[in-house]
């Protein structure tokens, strides 16, 4: 069970980087700053079920 979980933990890690990297960029240079409350909910919301 523990592997299973580590395994999903490192998805989500790798999702979350690829969005940083690409959409929340982008955003952020673009003035919209949205982008970042999005993945401050998207990061509590993992946090909190793991």
């Amino acid at each position: 069970m523990a592997a299973v979980k580590a395994a999903l933990n490192q998805s989500i890690i790798r999702l979350l980087t690829e969005h940083m990297e690409s959409c929340v960029a982008r955003c952020v240079a673009a003035g919209e700053l949205e982008e970042l409350d999005r993945l401050k909910e998207a990061l509590a919301l993992v946090l909190r079920k793991s």
